[in-house]
Protein backbone atom coordinates (compact mmCIF):
# COMPACT_ATOMS: atom_id res chain seq x y z
CA UNK A 1 0.00 0.00 0.00
CA UNK A 2 1.39 3.39 -0.96
CA UNK A 3 1.26 6.46 1.29
CA UNK A 4 0.59 9.49 -0.95
CA UNK A 5 1.64 11.84 1.83
CA UNK A 6 5.30 10.87 1.42
CA UNK A 7 5.27 12.05 -2.20
CA UNK A 8 3.20 15.17 -1.56
CA UNK A 9 5.53 16.14 1.30
CA UNK A 10 8.51 15.74 -1.04
CA UNK A 11 6.92 18.01 -3.66
CA UNK A 12 6.11 20.61 -1.00
CA UNK A 13 9.58 20.57 0.57
CA UNK A 14 11.53 20.48 -2.68
CA UNK A 15 10.92 24.06 -3.88
CA UNK A 16 11.40 25.41 -0.36
CA UNK A 17 14.66 23.52 0.10
CA UNK A 18 15.82 24.46 -3.41
CA UNK A 19 15.28 28.15 -2.73
CA UNK A 20 17.07 27.84 0.60
CA UNK A 21 19.97 25.97 -1.01
CA UNK A 22 20.40 28.55 -3.73
CA UNK A 23 20.19 31.29 -1.12
CA UNK A 24 23.03 29.60 0.74
CA UNK A 25 25.06 29.71 -2.47
CA UNK A 26 24.37 33.40 -2.89
CA UNK A 27 25.15 34.24 0.77
CA UNK A 28 28.39 32.29 0.78
CA UNK A 29 29.53 33.69 -2.55
CA UNK A 30 28.96 37.27 -1.42
CA UNK A 31 30.11 37.06 2.19
CA UNK A 32 32.92 34.51 1.95
CA UNK A 33 34.64 34.76 -1.44
CA UNK A 34 37.21 31.95 -1.24
CA UNK A 35 38.03 28.53 -2.62
CA UNK A 36 36.25 26.95 0.35
CA UNK A 37 33.11 28.92 -0.46
CA UNK A 38 33.38 27.83 -4.08
CA UNK A 39 33.51 24.15 -3.07
CA UNK A 40 30.48 24.58 -0.84
CA UNK A 41 28.65 26.46 -3.60
CA UNK A 42 29.20 23.57 -6.03
CA UNK A 43 27.82 21.20 -3.40
CA UNK A 44 24.70 23.30 -2.86
CA UNK A 45 24.10 23.67 -6.59
CA UNK A 46 24.36 19.88 -7.04
CA UNK A 47 21.81 19.38 -4.25
CA UNK A 48 19.49 21.95 -5.83
CA UNK A 49 19.73 20.22 -9.22
CA UNK A 50 19.02 16.86 -7.59
CA UNK A 51 15.90 18.27 -5.89
CA UNK A 52 14.58 20.03 -8.97
CA UNK A 53 14.84 17.09 -11.36
CA UNK A 54 13.71 14.57 -8.76
CA UNK A 55 10.59 16.68 -8.28
CA UNK A 56 10.00 16.79 -12.04
CA UNK A 57 10.41 13.00 -12.12
CA UNK A 58 7.68 12.63 -9.49
CA UNK A 59 5.35 15.18 -11.08
CA UNK A 60 5.61 13.77 -14.61
CA UNK A 61 2.36 12.57 -16.21
CA UNK A 62 3.93 9.75 -18.27
CA UNK A 63 6.43 6.95 -17.58
CA UNK A 64 8.68 8.20 -20.38
CA UNK A 65 8.92 11.70 -18.87
CA UNK A 66 9.51 10.26 -15.42
CA UNK A 67 12.39 8.12 -16.70
CA UNK A 68 13.86 11.08 -18.59
CA UNK A 69 13.95 13.32 -15.52
CA UNK A 70 15.36 10.43 -13.45
CA UNK A 71 18.23 10.17 -15.94
CA UNK A 72 18.87 13.94 -15.86
CA UNK A 73 18.91 13.94 -12.05
CA UNK A 74 21.65 11.29 -11.95
CA UNK A 75 24.31 13.80 -13.02
CA UNK A 76 23.56 15.79 -9.84
CA UNK A 77 23.09 12.69 -7.67
CA UNK A 78 26.54 11.35 -8.52
CA UNK A 79 28.29 14.74 -8.27
CA UNK A 80 26.95 15.61 -4.82
CA UNK A 81 29.36 13.26 -2.92
CA UNK A 82 32.27 14.50 -5.06
CA UNK A 83 31.61 18.13 -4.16
CA UNK A 84 31.12 17.17 -0.52
CA UNK A 85 34.60 15.57 -0.54
CA UNK A 86 36.03 18.66 -2.25
CA UNK A 87 34.57 20.84 0.49
CA UNK A 88 36.06 18.58 3.21
CA UNK A 89 39.49 18.56 1.55
CA UNK A 90 39.46 22.33 1.23
CA UNK A 91 38.26 22.80 4.81
CA UNK A 92 40.99 20.54 6.24
CA UNK A 93 43.63 22.05 3.92
CA UNK A 94 44.39 18.82 2.07
CA UNK A 95 44.59 20.88 -1.07
CA UNK A 96 47.16 18.64 -2.77
CA UNK A 97 44.29 16.25 -3.53
CA UNK A 98 42.36 19.09 -5.14
CA UNK A 99 44.87 19.43 -7.94
CA UNK A 100 43.07 18.65 -11.22
CA UNK A 101 45.39 15.77 -12.14
CA UNK A 102 44.55 14.06 -8.82
CA UNK A 103 40.95 15.09 -8.18
CA UNK A 104 39.95 14.13 -11.72
CA UNK A 105 39.78 10.48 -10.66
CA UNK A 106 36.77 11.15 -8.43
CA UNK A 107 34.71 12.18 -11.48
CA UNK A 108 35.24 8.87 -13.28
CA UNK A 109 32.52 6.88 -11.48
CA UNK A 110 29.96 9.75 -11.68
CA UNK A 111 30.69 10.02 -15.40
CA UNK A 112 30.30 6.26 -15.96
CA UNK A 113 27.10 6.01 -13.91
CA UNK A 114 25.53 9.06 -15.57
CA UNK A 115 26.36 7.65 -19.00
CA UNK A 116 24.86 4.31 -17.91
CA UNK A 117 21.67 6.11 -16.89
CA UNK A 118 21.25 7.70 -20.33
CA UNK A 119 21.94 4.40 -22.11
CA UNK A 120 20.23 2.09 -19.63
CA UNK A 121 17.84 0.66 -22.26
CA UNK A 122 20.84 -0.82 -24.07
CA UNK A 123 22.33 -2.78 -21.12
CA UNK A 124 20.13 -2.36 -17.99
CA UNK A 125 23.27 -2.12 -15.84
CA UNK A 126 21.87 0.73 -13.72
CA UNK A 127 18.15 -0.15 -13.60
CA UNK A 128 17.03 -3.68 -14.40
CA UNK A 129 13.33 -2.82 -14.32
CA UNK A 130 11.17 0.29 -14.04
CA UNK A 131 8.15 0.18 -11.74
CA UNK A 132 5.52 2.93 -12.04
CA UNK A 133 2.82 3.34 -9.42
CA UNK A 134 0.07 5.97 -9.78
CA UNK A 135 -0.39 7.85 -6.51
CA UNK A 136 -3.27 10.25 -6.95
CA UNK A 137 -2.23 12.63 -9.70
CA UNK A 138 1.43 11.66 -9.24
CA UNK A 139 3.43 8.87 -10.79
CA UNK A 140 5.73 7.13 -8.32
CA UNK A 141 8.85 5.74 -9.97
CA UNK A 142 10.80 2.89 -8.43
CA UNK A 143 13.35 0.53 -9.93
CA UNK A 144 15.11 -2.80 -9.51
CA UNK A 145 18.77 -1.82 -9.17
CA UNK A 146 21.53 -3.12 -11.38
CA UNK A 147 25.32 -3.46 -10.71
CA UNK A 148 26.16 0.12 -11.74
CA UNK A 149 23.78 1.42 -9.09
CA UNK A 150 25.79 -0.42 -6.43
CA UNK A 151 29.01 0.94 -7.97
CA UNK A 152 27.54 4.40 -7.51
CA UNK A 153 26.48 3.62 -3.92
CA UNK A 154 29.89 2.25 -2.92
CA UNK A 155 31.71 5.17 -4.55
CA UNK A 156 29.40 7.76 -2.97
CA UNK A 157 29.61 6.20 0.49
CA UNK A 158 33.40 6.08 0.31
CA UNK A 159 33.57 9.76 -0.59
CA UNK A 160 31.09 10.84 2.07
CA UNK A 161 32.72 8.75 4.80
CA UNK A 162 36.24 9.90 3.81
CA UNK A 163 35.04 13.50 4.02
CA UNK A 164 33.48 12.84 7.43
CA UNK A 165 36.68 11.15 8.60
CA UNK A 166 38.80 14.14 7.55
CA UNK A 167 36.55 16.53 9.41
CA UNK A 168 36.36 14.36 12.54
CA UNK A 169 40.15 13.91 12.57
CA UNK A 170 40.60 17.63 12.23
CA UNK A 171 38.13 18.21 15.05
CA UNK A 172 40.19 16.05 17.39
CA UNK A 173 43.32 18.07 16.61
CA UNK A 174 42.01 21.58 16.59
CA UNK A 175 40.75 24.34 18.84
CA UNK A 176 37.77 23.66 21.07
CA UNK A 177 35.88 26.45 19.32
CA UNK A 178 36.14 24.40 16.14
CA UNK A 179 34.71 21.28 17.70
CA UNK A 180 31.22 22.73 17.50
CA UNK A 181 31.92 23.84 13.96
CA UNK A 182 33.10 20.35 13.09
CA UNK A 183 29.99 18.93 14.76
CA UNK A 184 27.83 20.90 12.31
CA UNK A 185 29.86 19.49 9.44
CA UNK A 186 29.81 15.92 10.75
CA UNK A 187 26.05 16.03 11.27
CA UNK A 188 25.72 17.52 7.81
CA UNK A 189 27.73 14.60 6.43
CA UNK A 190 25.97 11.82 8.32
CA UNK A 191 22.34 12.94 7.90
CA UNK A 192 22.21 12.22 4.15
CA UNK A 193 24.16 8.99 4.62
CA UNK A 194 21.73 7.70 7.22
CA UNK A 195 18.78 8.84 5.11
CA UNK A 196 20.12 7.05 2.06
CA UNK A 197 20.84 3.91 4.11
CA UNK A 198 17.21 3.96 5.21
CA UNK A 199 16.17 4.15 1.56
CA UNK A 200 18.48 1.31 0.51
CA UNK A 201 17.62 -1.05 3.37
CA UNK A 202 13.92 -0.09 3.13
CA UNK A 203 12.78 -1.31 6.57
CA UNK A 204 9.29 0.04 5.88
CA UNK A 205 8.27 -1.28 2.45
CA UNK A 206 5.44 1.23 2.15
CA UNK A 207 7.91 4.17 2.39
CA UNK A 208 9.58 4.08 -1.00
CA UNK A 209 10.39 7.71 -1.73
CA UNK A 210 14.12 8.60 -1.52
CA UNK A 211 14.54 11.64 0.72
CA UNK A 212 18.32 11.76 0.32
CA UNK A 213 18.30 15.08 -1.60
CA UNK A 214 16.13 16.59 1.13
CA UNK A 215 18.61 15.41 3.75
CA UNK A 216 21.53 16.89 1.80
CA UNK A 217 19.62 20.15 1.65
CA UNK A 218 19.13 19.98 5.40
CA UNK A 219 22.90 19.63 5.65
CA UNK A 220 23.16 22.98 3.91
CA UNK A 221 20.83 24.44 6.53
CA UNK A 222 23.06 23.01 9.25
CA UNK A 223 26.02 24.78 7.64
CA UNK A 224 24.04 28.04 7.73
CA UNK A 225 23.56 27.56 11.46
CA UNK A 226 27.28 26.98 11.79
CA UNK A 227 28.03 30.20 9.94
CA UNK A 228 25.57 32.26 11.99
CA UNK A 229 26.48 30.84 15.41
CA UNK A 230 30.20 30.14 15.22
CA UNK A 231 31.29 31.96 12.07
CA UNK A 232 32.23 28.62 10.57
CA UNK A 233 34.27 30.03 7.71
CA UNK A 234 35.79 33.07 9.44
CA UNK A 235 38.64 31.05 10.91
CA UNK A 236 39.28 27.40 10.14
CA UNK A 237 42.04 24.89 10.89
CA UNK A 238 44.97 25.06 8.49
CA UNK A 239 47.22 22.04 8.70
CA UNK A 240 47.42 22.54 12.45
CA UNK A 241 49.05 19.16 13.05
CA UNK A 242 51.99 20.20 10.91
CA UNK A 243 52.06 23.89 11.69
CA UNK A 244 51.37 24.01 15.42
CA UNK A 245 51.84 20.61 17.03
CA UNK A 246 55.35 20.29 15.62
CA UNK A 247 56.38 23.74 16.90
CA UNK A 248 59.14 23.85 19.47
CA UNK A 249 57.76 27.20 20.64
CA UNK A 250 54.98 27.30 23.21
CA UNK A 251 51.67 28.35 21.67
CA UNK A 252 48.36 29.25 23.32
CA UNK A 253 45.27 30.68 21.67
CA UNK A 254 42.53 32.60 23.44
CA UNK A 255 39.16 33.73 22.15
CA UNK A 256 37.79 37.25 22.46
CA UNK A 257 36.29 36.38 25.85
CA UNK A 258 39.68 35.46 27.26
CA UNK A 259 39.11 31.70 27.25
CA UNK A 260 41.86 29.26 26.34
CA UNK A 261 40.82 27.62 23.09
CA UNK A 262 44.01 25.78 22.26
CA UNK A 263 47.57 25.02 23.27
CA UNK A 264 50.18 22.90 21.55
CA UNK A 265 52.05 19.92 23.07
CA UNK A 266 55.11 22.08 23.77
CA UNK A 267 53.00 24.40 25.94
CA UNK A 268 51.34 21.46 27.70
CA UNK A 269 54.73 19.98 28.61
CA UNK A 270 56.50 23.19 29.61
CA UNK A 271 53.63 24.81 31.52
CA UNK A 272 52.52 21.49 33.04
CA UNK A 273 48.98 21.85 31.74
CA UNK A 274 46.50 19.39 30.26
CA UNK A 275 44.57 20.64 27.25
CA UNK A 276 41.42 18.71 28.15
CA UNK A 277 41.42 20.37 31.56
CA UNK A 278 41.94 24.01 30.57
CA UNK A 279 40.54 24.36 27.05
CA UNK A 280 37.35 26.38 27.27
CA UNK A 281 38.25 27.86 30.66
CA UNK A 282 39.06 31.48 31.33
CA UNK A 283 42.79 32.21 31.15
CA UNK A 284 42.64 33.80 34.61
CA UNK A 285 41.84 30.37 36.03
CA UNK A 286 43.69 28.12 33.57
CA UNK A 287 46.99 30.00 33.90
CA UNK A 288 46.79 30.94 37.57
CA UNK A 289 49.99 28.98 38.22
CA UNK A 290 51.89 31.36 35.92
CA UNK A 291 51.01 34.87 37.13
CA UNK A 292 53.71 36.65 35.10
CA UNK A 293 52.42 35.18 31.84
CA UNK A 294 48.82 35.84 32.89
CA UNK A 295 49.65 39.47 33.68
CA UNK A 296 50.81 40.07 30.09
CA UNK A 297 47.80 38.25 28.61
CA UNK A 298 45.26 40.14 30.70
CA UNK A 299 46.88 43.42 29.66
CA UNK A 300 45.67 42.67 26.10
CA UNK A 301 47.10 44.39 23.06
CA UNK A 302 50.31 43.53 21.24
CA UNK A 303 53.12 42.41 23.54
CA UNK A 304 56.84 41.82 22.93
CA UNK A 305 58.79 41.09 26.07
CA UNK A 306 61.14 38.71 27.82
CA UNK A 307 59.74 36.85 30.82
CA UNK A 308 60.92 34.14 33.18
CA UNK A 309 58.83 31.21 34.38
CA UNK A 310 59.81 28.72 37.03
CA UNK A 311 58.87 25.07 36.72
CA UNK A 312 60.60 21.72 37.11
CA UNK A 313 62.61 23.48 39.86
CA UNK A 314 64.38 25.61 37.28
CA UNK A 315 64.07 29.13 35.98
CA UNK A 316 63.23 29.31 32.27
CA UNK A 317 63.41 32.41 30.09
CA UNK A 318 61.11 33.12 27.14
CA UNK A 319 60.75 35.63 24.37
CA UNK A 320 57.03 36.44 24.64
CA UNK A 321 54.92 37.56 21.68
CA UNK A 322 51.19 38.23 22.03
CA UNK A 323 49.32 39.02 18.82
CA UNK A 324 45.70 40.00 18.42
CA UNK A 325 43.65 37.91 15.97
CA UNK A 326 41.02 39.42 13.69
CA UNK A 327 38.38 37.95 11.41
CA UNK A 328 37.63 39.05 7.84
CA UNK A 329 35.44 41.90 9.08
CA UNK A 330 38.29 43.32 11.18
CA UNK A 331 36.69 42.26 14.45
CA UNK A 332 39.05 41.06 17.17
CA UNK A 333 38.49 37.34 17.75
CA UNK A 334 41.18 36.58 20.29
CA UNK A 335 44.89 36.43 21.05
CA UNK A 336 47.77 34.25 19.93
CA UNK A 337 50.44 33.76 22.59
CA UNK A 338 53.83 32.43 21.50
CA UNK A 339 56.76 31.84 23.84
CA UNK A 340 60.19 31.03 22.44
CA UNK A 341 62.58 29.41 24.89
CA UNK A 342 65.71 31.57 25.24
CA UNK A 343 66.97 29.92 28.42
CA UNK A 344 70.13 28.64 26.73
CA UNK A 345 70.87 32.11 25.37
CA UNK A 346 70.29 33.73 28.74
CA UNK A 347 72.52 31.20 30.46
CA UNK A 348 75.21 31.80 27.85
CA UNK A 349 74.90 35.57 28.37
CA UNK A 350 75.18 35.13 32.13
CA UNK A 351 78.20 32.91 31.68
CA UNK A 352 79.80 35.45 29.36
CA UNK A 353 79.14 38.21 31.88
CA UNK A 354 80.74 36.06 34.56
CA UNK A 355 83.78 35.45 32.37
CA UNK A 356 83.93 39.16 31.47
CA UNK A 357 83.90 40.08 35.16
CA UNK A 358 86.64 37.54 35.83
CA UNK A 359 88.64 38.85 32.88
CA UNK A 360 88.22 42.43 34.03
CA UNK A 361 89.42 41.46 37.50
CA UNK A 362 92.43 39.67 36.05
CA UNK A 363 93.18 42.64 33.79
CA UNK A 364 93.15 44.92 36.79
CA UNK A 365 95.51 42.55 38.57
CA UNK A 366 97.80 42.47 35.52
CA UNK A 367 97.69 46.26 35.23
CA UNK A 368 98.63 46.57 38.87
CA UNK A 369 101.36 43.98 38.44
CA UNK A 370 102.74 45.63 35.29
CA UNK A 371 102.63 49.01 36.96
CA UNK A 372 104.51 47.66 39.99
CA UNK A 373 107.09 45.81 37.89
CA UNK A 374 107.68 48.85 35.69
CA UNK A 375 108.22 51.03 38.74
CA UNK A 376 110.52 48.45 40.29
CA UNK A 377 112.57 48.27 37.08
CA UNK A 378 112.82 52.00 36.64
CA UNK A 379 115.28 52.66 39.45
CA UNK A 380 117.68 49.77 38.66
CA UNK A 381 117.76 50.77 34.97
CA UNK A 382 118.45 54.39 35.89
CA UNK A 383 121.27 53.17 38.13
CA UNK A 384 122.76 51.05 35.35
CA UNK A 385 122.73 54.02 32.96
CA UNK A 386 124.29 56.20 35.61
CA UNK A 387 127.10 53.70 36.32
CA UNK A 388 127.81 53.33 32.59
CA UNK A 389 128.08 57.11 32.20
CA UNK A 390 130.39 57.25 35.21
CA UNK A 391 132.62 54.56 33.68
CA UNK A 392 132.88 56.65 30.49
CA UNK A 393 134.03 59.62 32.50
CA UNK A 394 136.78 57.79 34.46
CA UNK A 395 137.99 55.39 31.80
CA UNK A 396 140.45 56.07 28.98
CA UNK A 397 139.95 52.62 27.47
CA UNK A 398 138.32 53.07 24.04
CA UNK A 399 136.85 49.57 24.03
CA UNK A 400 135.44 49.98 27.52
CA UNK A 401 133.89 53.33 26.55
CA UNK A 402 132.25 51.74 23.49
CA UNK A 403 130.74 49.03 25.69
CA UNK A 404 129.57 51.65 28.17
CA UNK A 405 127.93 53.57 25.31
CA UNK A 406 126.08 50.41 24.26
CA UNK A 407 124.91 49.96 27.87
CA UNK A 408 123.72 53.59 28.01
CA UNK A 409 121.78 53.25 24.73
CA UNK A 410 120.17 50.01 25.85
CA UNK A 411 119.35 51.54 29.22
CA UNK A 412 117.67 54.52 27.56
CA UNK A 413 115.67 52.14 25.39
CA UNK A 414 114.62 50.17 28.45
CA UNK A 415 113.61 53.40 30.16
CA UNK A 416 111.50 54.27 27.12
CA UNK A 417 109.78 50.88 27.18
CA UNK A 418 109.10 51.17 30.90
CA UNK A 419 107.66 54.65 30.49
CA UNK A 420 105.41 53.47 27.65
CA UNK A 421 104.23 50.49 29.70
CA UNK A 422 103.36 52.80 32.55
CA UNK A 423 101.65 55.21 30.19
CA UNK A 424 99.71 52.44 28.45
CA UNK A 425 98.47 51.17 31.81
CA UNK A 426 97.27 54.64 32.74
CA UNK A 427 95.48 55.16 29.43
CA UNK A 428 93.69 51.81 29.66
CA UNK A 429 92.30 52.32 33.13
CA UNK A 430 91.91 56.06 33.54
CA UNK A 431 89.09 58.35 32.42
CA UNK A 432 89.93 61.97 31.74
CA UNK A 433 88.01 65.16 31.10
CA UNK A 434 88.33 66.59 27.62
CA UNK A 435 88.92 70.22 26.79
CA UNK A 436 89.75 72.41 23.78
CA UNK A 437 93.29 71.69 22.66
CA UNK A 438 95.97 74.26 21.86
CA UNK A 439 97.42 72.04 19.20
CA UNK A 440 100.25 74.39 18.24
CA UNK A 441 101.60 74.28 21.81
CA UNK A 442 101.13 70.50 22.11
CA UNK A 443 103.03 69.86 18.85
CA UNK A 444 105.83 72.22 19.90
CA UNK A 445 106.27 70.37 23.21
CA UNK A 446 106.32 67.01 21.41
CA UNK A 447 109.04 68.33 19.03
CA UNK A 448 110.99 69.68 22.00
CA UNK A 449 111.06 66.16 23.50
CA UNK A 450 112.59 64.88 20.27
CA UNK A 451 114.93 67.84 19.73
CA UNK A 452 118.07 65.75 20.14
CA UNK A 453 117.01 63.29 17.42
CA UNK A 454 115.84 66.11 15.13
CA UNK A 455 119.19 67.85 15.44
CA UNK A 456 121.24 64.66 15.05
CA UNK A 457 119.34 63.56 11.93
CA UNK A 458 119.18 67.12 10.53
CA UNK A 459 115.45 66.61 10.02
CA UNK A 460 113.27 69.25 8.40
CA UNK A 461 109.76 69.67 9.85
CA UNK A 462 107.08 71.70 8.08
CA UNK A 463 104.17 73.03 10.16
CA UNK A 464 100.78 74.33 8.94
CA UNK A 465 100.07 78.06 9.34
CA UNK A 466 97.27 77.31 11.79
CA UNK A 467 95.67 74.38 13.59
CA UNK A 468 91.89 73.68 13.73
CA UNK A 469 90.58 73.24 17.23
CA UNK A 470 89.64 69.78 18.52
CA UNK A 471 88.77 68.37 21.91
CA UNK A 472 90.88 65.91 23.88
CA UNK A 473 93.34 65.48 26.75
CA UNK A 474 96.54 67.43 26.08
CA UNK A 475 99.11 65.08 27.71
CA UNK A 476 97.70 62.09 25.82
CA UNK A 477 97.55 63.92 22.50
CA UNK A 478 101.15 65.05 23.02
CA UNK A 479 102.10 61.37 23.36
CA UNK A 480 100.40 60.66 20.01
CA UNK A 481 102.46 63.37 18.31
CA UNK A 482 105.66 62.10 19.96
CA UNK A 483 105.06 58.59 18.62
CA UNK A 484 104.15 59.73 15.10
CA UNK A 485 107.12 62.15 14.92
CA UNK A 486 109.48 59.55 16.37
CA UNK A 487 108.43 57.03 13.69
CA UNK A 488 108.82 59.66 10.98
CA UNK A 489 112.32 60.42 12.18
CA UNK A 490 113.23 56.76 12.48
CA UNK A 491 111.81 55.57 9.15
CA UNK A 492 111.98 58.76 7.09
CA UNK A 493 114.48 59.54 4.35
CA UNK A 494 118.04 60.71 4.68
CA UNK A 495 117.73 63.37 5.91
CA UNK A 496 114.10 63.12 7.14
CA UNK A 497 111.64 65.61 5.70
CA UNK A 498 108.44 65.66 7.75
CA UNK A 499 105.24 67.59 7.05
CA UNK A 500 102.50 68.08 9.64
CA UNK A 501 98.95 69.16 8.89
CA UNK A 502 95.25 69.01 9.70
CA UNK A 503 92.00 69.07 7.79
CA UNK A 504 88.31 68.31 8.17
CA UNK A 505 88.01 66.13 5.04
CA UNK A 506 86.44 62.72 5.62
CA UNK A 507 87.41 61.17 2.32
CA UNK A 508 90.23 59.14 3.80
CA UNK A 509 88.72 57.94 7.09
CA UNK A 510 85.50 56.72 8.57
CA UNK A 511 85.18 59.33 11.31
CA UNK A 512 82.03 61.28 11.85
CA UNK A 513 81.58 64.54 9.98
CA UNK A 514 82.41 66.62 13.10
CA UNK A 515 85.96 65.26 13.45
CA UNK A 516 89.30 66.92 12.72
CA UNK A 517 92.00 64.83 11.03
CA UNK A 518 95.63 65.46 11.99
CA UNK A 519 98.50 63.88 10.08
CA UNK A 520 102.24 63.38 9.77
CA UNK A 521 103.82 62.72 6.34
CA UNK A 522 107.40 61.43 5.98
CA UNK A 523 109.70 60.87 2.99
CA UNK A 524 110.71 57.30 3.82
CA UNK A 525 110.30 54.05 1.93
CA UNK A 526 106.73 53.49 3.11
CA UNK A 527 105.24 50.46 4.86
CA UNK A 528 105.05 47.14 2.98
CA UNK A 529 101.43 46.11 2.22
CA UNK A 530 101.58 42.94 4.33
CA UNK A 531 102.50 44.99 7.43
CA UNK A 532 99.96 47.82 7.23
CA UNK A 533 97.16 45.93 8.96
CA UNK A 534 99.40 45.12 11.96
CA UNK A 535 100.81 48.56 12.68
CA UNK A 536 98.38 49.47 15.46
CA UNK A 537 98.08 45.98 16.96
CA UNK A 538 98.94 45.71 20.62
CA UNK A 539 102.37 44.11 21.24
CA UNK A 540 102.69 43.10 17.60
CA UNK A 541 106.07 43.92 16.08
CA UNK A 542 105.72 44.60 12.36
CA UNK A 543 108.62 47.04 12.61
CA UNK A 544 111.02 44.12 13.02
CA UNK A 545 110.86 43.81 9.25
CA UNK A 546 111.71 47.47 8.71
CA UNK A 547 113.83 48.42 11.72
CA UNK A 548 114.16 48.28 15.47
CA UNK A 549 111.17 48.64 17.71
CA UNK A 550 109.25 47.12 20.56
CA UNK A 551 105.64 47.20 19.30
CA UNK A 552 104.17 49.60 21.90
CA UNK A 553 104.23 53.08 20.34
CA UNK A 554 101.48 52.77 17.71
CA UNK A 555 99.35 50.55 19.94
CA UNK A 556 99.48 53.35 22.54
CA UNK A 557 98.41 55.80 19.82
CA UNK A 558 95.49 53.57 18.93
CA UNK A 559 94.45 53.24 22.58
CA UNK A 560 94.64 56.99 23.23
CA UNK A 561 92.80 58.11 20.10
CA UNK A 562 90.10 55.46 20.40
CA UNK A 563 89.44 56.40 24.00
CA UNK A 564 89.17 60.05 23.02
CA UNK A 565 86.54 59.16 20.40
CA UNK A 566 88.69 59.20 17.28
CA UNK A 567 90.29 56.87 14.77
CA UNK A 568 93.78 56.14 13.48
CA UNK A 569 95.09 55.07 10.11
CA UNK A 570 97.89 55.13 7.59
CA UNK A 571 98.22 55.88 3.90
CA UNK A 572 101.40 54.67 2.32
CA UNK A 573 103.01 53.66 -0.92
CA UNK A 574 106.37 52.02 -1.10
CA UNK A 575 109.21 54.42 -1.99
CA UNK A 576 106.97 57.49 -1.63
CA UNK A 577 106.68 57.76 2.13
CA UNK A 578 103.83 57.34 4.57
CA UNK A 579 101.07 59.52 6.01
CA UNK A 580 99.93 58.57 9.52
CA UNK A 581 96.72 60.23 10.68
CA UNK A 582 94.41 60.37 13.67
CA UNK A 583 91.11 62.12 14.28
CA UNK A 584 89.68 63.95 17.26
CA UNK A 585 86.17 65.32 17.84
CA UNK A 586 85.72 68.96 16.97
CA UNK A 587 83.07 69.24 19.72
CA UNK A 588 82.93 68.13 23.33
CA UNK A 589 83.05 64.35 23.64
CA UNK A 590 82.98 62.00 26.61
CA UNK A 591 85.80 59.42 26.62
CA UNK A 592 85.04 55.75 26.05
CA UNK A 593 84.93 53.49 29.09
CA UNK A 594 88.04 51.29 29.51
Amino acid sequence: MEFPAQYILFLVLSPVITIVSLSVTFIFARRYPSRLTRSLSYLVLAIAGWLIFNSLELASASPEASVFWAKVSYAFITLTPVFWLAFALQYTNNIRWLQPKRFFIFFLVPGIVTLAAYTNELHHLLWREYIFTPVGNLLAFSVEHGPFFWLHIVHSYILVFVAAFLIIRQALRTFAVYWRQAAYLIIGALVPVLTNLFYIVNPIPELKKDYTPISFALSALILIIGVVRDQLLDVRPVARDLLVDSMGDLMLALDHQGRVIDLNPAAETALQLESHQIVGKAATNALAAHPILLQHIVASGEVEDEISLKFHNKQHYYDLRITRLFNRQGQERGQLVVLRDITARKEAEAELQHYAAQLEARNKELDAYAHTVAHDLKNPVTAVVGYAEFLQEISDDTKANAIAERIIQSGHKMQSIINELLFFSVVRTKDVAVEPLKMETIVAEAAQRLESDITTLQAEILYPPQWPEAYGHAPWVEEVWVNYLSNALKYGGQPPKIELGADTSQDECESASNAIRYWVRDNGNGVPPDLRGRLFTLFDRPDEAIGDGHGLGLSIVHRIVTKLGGEVGVETQESTGSLFWFTLPSGEHQPIEP
